[in-house]
């Protein structure tokens, strides 16, 4: 597998945007922010809660 800067697989980009956009999502459906999924690497989660916080600071 192809290995990005830093040592991480090209495969974690895609990881982030789909959380990104779940989170992005989650947001326009009206969920709570404790609906955030519990990923294995906070980085994940740290993509859901900015997808999350986009989403919410769009609507203002």
């Amino acid at each position: 597998m192809a290995q990005a800067v830093g040592g991480d697989p090209l495969g974690f980009r895609e990881q982030a945007l789909r959380a990104r956009r779940e989170g992005l999502a989650a947001a326009r459906a009206g969920r709570p922010p404790t609906d955030a999924p519990r990923y294995t690497d906070p980085r994940l989660t740290a993509a859901w809660v900015r997808g999350y916080v986009a989403a919410e600071q769009a609507e203002q």
